[in-house]
């Protein structure tokens, strides 16, 4: 195929970007872009543990719990959503992953820029 995945989304960086990910997260006060923040990092989560050979759940579950704890199930319920958008239409998505990141690089300056793909 001649459109690669972008190197955000690169397995080979995939550690990196749940970092950064998770970095931006933390910063993160808007309701909706924290929503869209932790809907991407389910979504990565997700991939990584079948990258990994791992059942889905394995590191997924006691993080979604945990934000459960932290940010309510409301919205929790709403990352979900989007992780399984996300996940059920990637190469639609990819463009909206970029999309919501610009928007929470206002929130950690800089940070978005660093998970942007190199052109």
């Amino acid at each position: 195929m001649d459109n690669p995945a972008p190197a955000f989304l690169d397995a080979d960086h995939l550690d990196e970007t749940l970092k950064r990910l998770d970095d931006l997260i933390a910063r993160t006060e808007n309701i909706e872009r924290l929503r869209s923040g932790l809907g991407m990092r389910l979504a990565l989560s997700m991939a990584k543990e079948l990258r990994d050979g791992k059942a889905l759940g394995t590191d997924t579950a006691p993080l979604v719990a945990g934000w459960v704890e932290t940010h309510g199930q409301d919205t929790v319920d709403i990352a979900v959503s989007i992780a399984r958008e996300f996940l059920t239409r990637p190469d639609t998505l990819v463009k909206d992953f970029a999309q919501r990141l610009k928007g929470m690089q206002g929130d950690a300056p800089g940070e978005a820029e660093k998970m942007k793909p190199e052109s």
